[in-house]
């Protein structure tokens, strides 16, 4: 699977650089992203996009050539959410927070098929 490498982004920018196979790359938003991480394994990114730009469904996974791996979608069992807050690992699970109007929830996902493993509360 293809890796990527020399990836950069400043958290006050609308876009972000990597390498593919020796090419430059770069993705452009039109809001400001809330996060954008590179994947353990190196071979994509967990992105956090605008509200604003993208709604509910503002968290995906881009592939190492910045093609879509998966759209993260807030599950039904979370009620009153607003949208997906922040992505990052803690310990070496990568996890989503997703933002409601009384509580955050924690999702851990799986990177290959974009199935949540576990939703807890957080604070």
């Amino acid at each position: 699977m293809d890796t990527i490498n020399n990836f950069k982004w400043k958290m006050n920018e609308k876009s972000f650089t990597w390498t593919n196979g020796g090419v430059r790359k770069e993705k452009y938003f039109n809001s400001l992203p809330h996060s954008i991480i590179e994947l353990s394994d190196k071979t994509g990114f967990a992105i956090v996009g605008s509200y604003d730009e993208f709604g509910m469904n503002n968290a995906f996974i881009l592939n190492a050539d910045g093609t879509s791996r998966f759209i993260l979608t807030i599950p039904g069992s979370i009620k009153d959410a607003i949208c997906f807050h922040e992505i990052y690992y803690i310990k070496d699970e990568l996890t989503a927070i997703i933002a409601t109007h009384n509580i955050d929830f924690a999702c851990v996902i799986d990177i290959t098929t974009g199935n949540y493993k576990k939703i807890y509360e957080t604070r």
